[in-house]
């Protein structure tokens, strides 16, 4: 029997927001990256999750301004396998893809770390890594933004399928309405 991987999820972490002269925002990388490791010391302390690989979901929080328990919705979902955790989710490539939500939404940008519980070095393999990603992918599409979330690689397409009742799909998909059948299958799946 394998081994249980226990995974622990930190932040949100709110990202530093620069304001242009135009009044477009967008996410700088140097300032993520100083904010994301004083945000993090301050509240894990003793915890080294830059050395760990794991993954990271970018939201933003919507609802007033300082609201902290405002809806966060997803736009992207990445993974760290080979590089540090807040290494990788503060390259210029994926601060490029913050400030791209920015522009197009309202709220406030926040993003969530997770990683294999412990403290210190500990890393899982790039299998798990790659696992949790699609399953993280899957629920962000399927279940909280099914035509925002940027990276849906891992999401079956509803144009190519439907089974009649059952809501398999979250948001992406309209199933019709359940007979007895698919109201007993449905409760079965915890649909």
């Amino acid at each position: 029997m394998s081994k249980i991987v226990k995974l622990k999820i930190y932040g949100p972490f709110t990202l530093p927001v620069t304001r242009g002269k135009v009044g477009g925002r967008s996410i700088e990388q140097i300032a993520m990256k100083t904010s994301l490791q004083q945000q993090f010391e301050e509240q894990y302390k003793g915890c080294k999750l830059n050395l760990k690989c794991g993954c990271y979901v970018f939201g933003m929080r919507t609802g007033g301004q300082g609201q902290i328990d405002g809806a966060i919705i997803p736009y992207y979902v990445g993974k760290a396998a080979a590089q540090p955790l807040m290494q990788e989710a503060a390259t210029a490539d994926k601060c490029n893809k913050y400030t791209k939500v920015l522009q197009d939404h309202r709220g406030t940008p926040v993003l969530f770390l997770v990683a294999k519980e412990a403290k210190g070095h500990s890393n899982m393999n790039a299998t798990t890594v790659d696992y949790i990603e699609e399953l993280l992918i899957f629920y962000a599409a399927t279940k909280r933004n099914p035509r925002n979330l940027i990276n849906n690689h891992h999401v079956p397409d509803p144009k190519k399928f439907c089974v009649t009742g059952v809501d398999l799909l979250g948001k992406m998909q309209k199933a019709g309405f359940p007979g007895k059948e698919e109201k007993s299958f449905n409760k079965m799946l915890g649909i």
